[in-house]
């Protein structure tokens, strides 16, 4: 039973992250993650910062039910000055793709400047088709997919938008 070494996580407002990345050394992965700051036990190693910035400390207890339990702490650095979800709203209200259904090719715009990175994949996650794009709009071509249901995901930036579309 090893709960680590704790450490420090840097992160800004909103955004996921694995409490298991701010510990270091030899962990027992079987242990219970505690947040100090609203007293409640986590669910899962991963957990997502709030709305305002600050430092947020998590127990990790490992504890195999004969010797002591032991601790360490993982320190979760909020800052205030970057939001994980900023942009998202703009890049979904800039973002159109038509004709949805299809039988042939789509075209994709949106209003995000830099590169952006199509992907299209099925259901199951496999990817079939990845595209870069420095303009703000692309032809996707689905001719050759057996008709059914796919996913179209842009990634700008940090920021990701996924959309299903299908295929007739």
């Amino acid at each position: 039973m090893y709960p680590g070494v704790g450490g420090t996580i840097n992160v800004c407002l909103n955004e996921p992250f694995n409490l298991v990345s701010g510990i270091s050394g030899l962990v027992d992965l079987d242990g219970v993650w505690y947040n100090n700051a609203s007293m409640e036990t986590l669910p899962s190693s991963v957990d997502t910062s709030g709305t305002t910035g600050g430092n947020v400390t998590y127990t990790y207890t490992a504890s195999n039910g004969v010797c002591p339990d032991e601790s360490t702490t993982v320190t979760v650095v909020v800052n205030g000055g970057c939001d994980f979800t900023a942009g998202l709203d703009e890049l979904a209200a800039g973002f159109e793709l038509y004709p949805n259904p299809t039988r042939s090719s789509v075209a994709i715009s949106w209003t995000a400047k830099g590169e952006t990175t199509l992907t299209l994949t099925d259901l199951n996650g496999k990817i079939l088709l990845n595209a870069v794009s420095q303009a703000s709009q692309y032809a996707m071509d689905l001719s050759n997919f057996a008709p059914g249901v796919y996913i179209v995901s842009l990634q700008n930036g940090d920021q990701l938008l996924t959309e299903r579309i299908i295929k007739q």
